[in-house]
């Protein structure tokens, strides 16, 4: 796939928004995986291509492309950022780049052509991060910065019981599925940002227009002073019918509770004690009929790791079960 620094990956360029790259690939790959990616006090929206293999993650407004990640072959200068070994790669940008040095950890960098090489798995392809511009310039947390964040924030993090077939609960207020979006609105003070738009999907299928999706959804972050992220989605009459959680928020069900960070699997046993089977879907992705909620570790929606990082109730799950 050409590179070109801070300007593209194939197709996918550097000053592409979210919505645009979505347009992108919708339809034109199988696999599509989105998340959202939090690194202290900020949200990074994230898609994953599973088809080649390419990790796309956004600003924190979704505007543009902070970094992309991959293993595909890209050669640049007359070099496979893939292929060679970082010793090789160093060698060859040596003469290229002045500035190309080898961190603590063993990763590559060259500030000038925006890249990131590593291998942490002997006899296996490089990983290989494009960065925008601006990437190596964000400031890193340090110590303080990050004791003040995770205290803070178990301090603050809003308390939210799920009640299958009726609704939810966050702090004192009641959320019932076909409420009103203006009376879910008000109770939560209109803290929201809309994000109503329409999907197209008729091309895949003979241009007709019924498969399109009218997507209505209120995205709230950081609510009452609190750090979180999860969305609200209406039906086409604007009755609340769906809750997506990706972090901030403890969660109970049946008073099993679930808190985002933990091993995802500590969070199946305690499900499996109270009875209440599940099927995994897809790798990482979990779903409870019963309940009619999912819940997705990190690493199925883009990240790493298995721990909490997804969490989606609804008052019907006929789509998930098609």
């Amino acid at each position: 796939m050409k590179y070109l620094p801070f300007e593209r990956l194939g197709k996918f360029y550097f000053s592409n928004s979210e919505d645009k790259i979505l347009d992108k690939v919708l339809g034109k790959y199988k696999k599509i995986r989105l998340g959202v990616q939090e690194e202290l006090d900020k949200q990074y929206s994230v898609i994953y291509i599973d088809d080649i293999d390419l990790l796309i993650i956004f600003q924190d407004d979704g505007n543009s492309i902070r970094y992309m990640e991959t293993t595909l072959a890209i050669d640049i200068e007359g070099c496979n950022l893939q292929k060679e070994s970082l010793s090789k790669i160093e060698e060859h940008f040596s003469v290229l780049d002045n500035s190309i040095y080898k961190d603590n950890k063993g990763l590559l960098i060259s500030k000038k052509y925006g890249f990131i090489v590593s291998n942490e798995i002997e006899e296996t392809d490089n990983s290989i991060l494009m960065f925008n511009k601006n990437y190596l310039n964000e400031t890193t947390p340090n110590v303080d910065d990050i004791k003040r964040y995770f205290l803070g924030n178990r301090k603050r993090q809003l308390k939210l019981d799920y009640i299958p077939n009726r609704g939810f609960q966050i702090e004192s207020k009641i959320f019932n599925w076909k409420e009103s979006r203006i009376s879910v609105r008000n109770k939560l003070q209109k803290q929201h940002k809309n994000d109503d738009k329409i999907i197209e999907m008729a091309e895949l299928f003979g241009g007709d227009k019924s498969h399109d999706i009218d997507q209505r959804r209120d995205i709230y972050q950081d609510l009452n002073g609190a750090k979180n992220y999860f969305f609200l989605n209406y039906d086409k009459e604007d009755k609340l019918s769906e809750l997506e959680v990706h972090s901030g928020i403890e969660i109970t069900v049946k008073k099993v509770e679930l808190k985002f960070q933990i091993d995802i699997n500590d969070c199946l046993k305690h499900f499996e004690y109270i009875g209440e089977s599940y099927s995994e879907t897809e790798e990482g992705k979990y779903l409870f009929k019963n309940l009619k909620m999912t819940i997705a570790d990190s690493k199925s929606m883009g990240g790493e790791g298995n721990e909490l990082a997804y969490f989606y109730s609804t008052n019907n799950i006929k789509h998930l079960i098609e």
